[in-house]
């Protein structure tokens, strides 16, 4: 189609005098650059025109806007990221006071004789062993209590044993053999923990010097009657070996208590 053109205009040019046409004269760079333009190359350059316009030709308002609405929603972020960290802040001290009133609820000071020979007052906790709600707060009520209690001899209490368990408990109180302990403890209340008495050689430098044997001491200890490792035989001996104390010191008892 396209020669079929060209050779329609040849003829058509060839009846024309063409001497009483003007010269006119095309350079070759003009002629060779008007048909070796790529038309991509243009509809390129309409497009970064045209991109430059719209760059230089936005309205400062909507710049100023669309700053605003980055700042609020940066704003924003930091809003939600603050409120998280007290969150969790809060969270974690709450947790420390809970875990420090539990803590608290079941622990006591009890005289523990060191390996110097020497009684220091130590806070010790028991880890309870009646059924313990679900504690959330700070308020909220514990299943049982860890108490001590100082009686002198002699105590006037019976101990007894669940047949389904190793744990000693309180069964009854002579008020009549002592008043203190029947104002103090509770049947039903568990043994936790008892002071005993020991006989053991002590032995100072000068005599080991001289080929001694050592002196008797008696010294007292916290003797623990959960009943996981002592038995029910051990712990009544535990408590009568008091009545050697030199001192002549109160019974030290522990008991859990609902």
């Amino acid at each position: 189609m396209f020669y079929e053109v060209l050779v329609l205009l040849l003829i058509h040019v060839a009846s024309f005098n063409l001497s009483s046409w003007p010269a006119v004269r095309l350079r070759p760079s003009t002629f060779t650059r008007l048909h070796s333009v790529d038309p991509e190359y243009l509809l390129e350059q309409a497009r970064t025109r045209s991109t430059f316009t719209r760059l230089y030709s936005v309205d400062p308002d909507d710049l100023l806007e669309q700053a605003a609405r980055l700042r609020e929603e940066a704003d924003a972020i930091i809003r939600e990221k603050t409120e998280v960290a007290a969150v969790a802040q809060e969270e974690e001290r709450t947790t420390v006071q809970n875990n420090a009133a539990y803590k608290s609820q079941f622990s006591v000071v009890l005289p523990i004789l060191k390996d110097t020979g020497k009684e220091v007052d130590e806070e010790v906790f028991f880890k309870p062993l009646f059924p313990q709600p679900e504690f959330k707060e700070i308020s909220s009520s514990f299943g049982s209590e860890i108490l001590r209690f100082d009686i002198p001899l002699p105590l006037g209490i019976i101990l007894g044993q669940e047949p389904t368990s190793d744990l000693i408990t309180i069964d009854e109180i002579d008020s009549s053999i002592n008043p203190l302990s029947s104002s103090l403890l509770k049947p039903g209340d568990l043994l936790r923990c008892c002071s005993a008495t020991q006989t053991q050689m002590s032995m100072p430098t000068w005599q080991l010097i001289v080929g001694g044997i050592g002196q008797p001491k008696t010294v007292r200890f916290m003797y623990s009657c959960d009943g996981f490792r002592s038995k029910f035989e051990e712990v009544l001996d535990a408590l009568k070996s008091n009545r050697m104390d030199v001192g002549g010191r109160d019974v030290v008892l522990v008991v859990e208590r609902k």
